[in-house]
């Protein structure tokens, strides 16, 4: 497994985490447990992203045989983009009262 290939394993995790502990935020009765679970959930998204930076960066462009320019960066940051909810309020969810 190359390199970025291990990053982005380790960003999924992360992000699977703090889905996780989102998850577990809603059957929390105290508003301060489920701030903390929510503050500790979006840290885990926050050092996914940075993971994902640091994946991107280490994929170089790949020439196409047409002579274009494809770069593989760009590949990673929409793998990463589709891991990632598409509505940001999903990301922190207000628990219903």
């Amino acid at each position: 497994m190359s390199e970025a290939a291990a990053l982005l394993e380790q960003a999924r995790k992360k992000r699977d985490a703090a889905r996780h502990a989102r998850e577990l935020a809603w059957q929390l009765a105290q508003d301060a447990d489920r701030e903390r679970i929510t503050h500790f959930a979006d840290e885990l998204d926050e050092q996914a992203g940075e993971l994902e930076r640091q994946a991107a960066a280490l994929v170089p462009p790949t020439t196409l045989p047409s002579g274009g320019v494809v770069h593989e960066q760009q590949q990673v940051q929409q793998q990463a983009a589709q891991c990632q909810p598409a509505d940001p309020s999903e990301q922190n969810p207000k628990p219903k009262r």
